[in-house]
């Protein structure tokens, strides 16, 4: 193969005759020989689009001949759509600030533009890298290939995985199985609430590279050198950025300060920062999805994963959850790029950041893997993703994990006896619940995994957490500032208390009782501690400076589950005592054992909508 000679201001230099790049680049070449590594190609694509814009730009400016303008225009099109890719040889491995990189995409720029118009030559600083800089033409190129990749490659891959698992979360809504945490067995949840989980996270993710990318929509062109913008046209950079918006239909627009855009990177540190987070996130969902597909007889096996090639060169008949593993190196190769971004970010000095290759090459490469890996993910593992109901009923109904439905009917210690006989004896849970004397009745009463689903599900009978919310028309539990009244709800079998408008909290029996401020004693968790509540309640309604322990109208009685008003009328009185009430209330207590009974008072006197603050526990 011939050469020819080219020549720039270091003197003269060997180039290949195929060769459409100069002198600068075969310098480039020469010394920086290392490693294989190239600048990827949605960067040589997108540098050659930001030139395209800026030879338009300095034709319109009338800084540079039409016919020049055009013939520079029509080689960098040409270059982003694919033409002469051979001829953009250089390594990451070069000059921080991509000079060597910038310049080889004037230089073949130059020789096909003087190509085309003949005896007319096309100089590569003079007129292809007119008003410009590598300082700020080389960002402007880096922030135009991450926007252009992440909204072509990486949004839609995210966006169709989500929806892949949206669609299984419905598909396995009524599959019961059993919950694990710390890898141990846990209460039950629904196959469907459980991916409905992975859905949520693509959905942050989601949200977490939208909210990046307005910063990288932000260009450097028209910095020039260390963000004055010396040696090009004040409407320049900004007529760049329009043209850019036009052509690829993105929001770019010239950065706020130009100078910590040659500076700085924080912006692509951030997007990168996403990208990390939604590499956490699908490892994590990549090795749940082959924990719950492990087996298929011996393992989890409650997911069926597509049978796509031969997991083994010696055990026929082996499939594994390949397209999990190669998520997950992905994602650890996201990771390590995580870090070599967050060095680059840190590691500008003064006006400009020099590791600018090393960040074209990671961020796009983290974007580029991301895509490819959720959409192989996507079509060749979720989309064919097949549950075993069969293999969820069996695991689930040997779980002693049920048991914590018992705990609110017979207590936590005996109910933690009997798991324990369960699994020592190796019996179900049924089976040694009835040998500890619960009334089979009872059992299959109180232990239904599909009652265990959501907070008002898998309640005992009678809970008055329901029919109090709706007796004040609102959530349970909820304070509600202003108010001069309160209700006090709980049920008679001390399995749970609830205080409405006086936002006191909740209690569990033979445990503390939590509210802000307050530390209560179980005491026996009966009628003891419920005067303890109606004691606490009407301190907040003293607390409104009412004028004494008077209220103006009282309200005790049962609630009607069905309906959450009162059933019956134990007591409705005009005007009553703190204690008075406390007495009508243990009275309906009695006369009603299993039924949820229904506190109300108003504070007597006019009162005031100040918000009350809650006693110490040393107030009792």
């Amino acid at each position: 193969m011939g050469t020819h000679t080219e020549r720039d201001s270091f003197g003269d230099i060997e180039v290949d005759d195929d060769a459409l790049w100069g002198a600068q680049t075969q310098r480039s070449l020469q010394h920086f020989d290392i490693s294989t590594e190239r600048l990827p190609p949605e960067f040589v694509r997108a540098l050659a689009l930001v030139k395209a814009c800026c030879a338009r730009v300095n034709v319109h400016l009338g800084l540079l001949a039409p016919e020049r303008g055009e013939a520079i225009h029509d080689a960098a099109v040409a270059v982003a759509e694919g033409a002469h890719a051979d001829q953009f040889p250089l390594r990451v491995w070069q000059t921080g600030s991509g000079t060597q990189s910038n310049m080889n995409m004037n230089e073949v720029l130059a020789h096909l533009a003087s190509r085309r118009l003949g005896g007319l030559a096309i100089h590569p600083n003079d007129h292809v890298n007119l008003g410009q800089s590598s300082n700020d033409i080389f960002p402007t190129a880096m922030h135009v290939a991450t926007a252009l990749a992440v909204h072509q490659r990486l949004q839609p891959a995210l966006k169709a995985l989500r929806e892949a698992f949206e669609a299984k979360a419905e598909a396995f809504r009524d599959l019961i199985k059993v919950g694990r945490t710390h890898l141990q067995d846990a209460v039950p949840l629904t196959l469907g609430q459980e991916i409905s989980a992975f859905a949520a996270t693509l959905a942050q993710a989601e949200g977490h590279v939208a909210s990046a990318l307005p910063l990288v929509h932000q260009l450097a062109v028209g910095g020039t050198a260390v963000g004055t913008g010396l040696n090009t046209h004040p409407a320049f950079g900004a007529r760049v950025c329009a043209e850019l918006a036009q052509r690829l239909d993105l929001p770019f627009r010239q950065a706020d300060n130009l100078f910590t855009a040659l500076a700085t990177h924080d912006s692509l540190v951030q997007l990168h920062g996403s990208l990390n987070t939604l590499a956490a996130g699908l490892m994590k969902i990549a090795n749940d999805v082959r924990w719950l597909a492990s087996g298929p007889r011996c393992g989890l096996g409650e997911l069926v994963l597509p049978a796509n090639e031969p997991g083994s060169s010696i055990m026929p008949g082996k499939v594994n959850p390949t397209q999990c593993e190669a998520l997950t190196m992905v994602c650890a190769q996201v990771m390590g790029n995580h870090t070599a971004v967050t060095v680059a970010g840190a590691g500008g000095q003064l006006q400009l950041n020099t590791f600018k290759p090393l960040f074209a090459h990671a961020l796009l490469q983290s974007v580029r893997l991301l895509g490819d890996a959720m959409r192989s993910f996507t079509h060749h593992c979720i989309e064919g993703l097949q549950a075993d109901p069969a293999r969820l009923d069996e695991l689930l109904s040997r779980s002693l994990m049920l048991a914590t439905a018992l705990a609110p009917h017979i207590g936590y210690d005996r109910t933690a006896k009997i798991a324990a006989q369960a699994h020592r004896e190796g019996l179900s849970l049924r089976a040694a619940s009835l040998q500890a004397g619960i009334p089979a009745d009872d059992f299959d009463r109180w232990v239904q995994p599909a009652a265990m689903l959501a907070p008002a599900a898998g309640a005992p009978e009678n809970d008055p957490r329901a029919a109090a919310s709706a007796a004040v028309g609102g959530e349970t539990g909820r304070h509600r500032p202003g108010r001069r009244g309160g209700l006090v709800n709980w049920g008679n079998d001390g399995r749970r208390l609830r205080v409405l408008d006086l936002g006191i909290g909740q209690f569990w029996p033979r445990r503390r009782w939590v509210a802000p401020g307050l530390g209560l004693g179980a005491g026996d968790g009966r009628v003891a501690l419920s005067r303890h509540v109606v004691r606490h309640g009407l301190q907040r309604l003293r607390a409104t400076r009412n004028g004494g322990e008077r209220v103006a109208r009282g309200r005790c009685g049962v609630v009607d589950p069905r309906t959450g008003g009162m059933r019956r009328h134990a007591h409705d009185i005009r005007s009553s005592t703190v204690k008075r009430l406390y007495l009508l209330a243990k009275r309906a207590a009695k006369r009603w054992p299993t039924s949820a009974i229904s506190v109300s008072a108003r504070a007597s006197g006019a009162g005031t909508t100040s918000q009350p603050q809650p006693p110490s526990a040393s107030t009792w």
